[in-house]
């Protein structure tokens, strides 16, 4: 059983999911954390379904944005 709490970094406009933020995140805090980072569309619509999907399939306990990311 995994006991990490999920945290979803949801990253700024023209960025990537694979971005320095999101694997500094990675780096630091995953001995506790499991920090999903997935690639966010640019249509703010699509976004916003991503973001609610992630955080039901996942069960996100925290949510951390980067930018434009923090409007969605």
């Amino acid at each position: 059983m995994n006991s990490k709490i999920n945290i979803l970094y949801i990253h700024g406009f023209k960025s990537t999911a694979n971005s320095r933020t999101a694997k500094l995140m990675q780096s630091y805090l995953g001995d506790k954390y499991n920090v999903i980072a997935p690639a966010i569309p640019e249509d703010p619509d699509k976004a916003l379904a991503l973001v609610k999907t992630e955080i039901n399939k996942n069960q996100i306990k925290m949510v951390v944005a980067s930018s434009a990311g923090a409007f969605i």
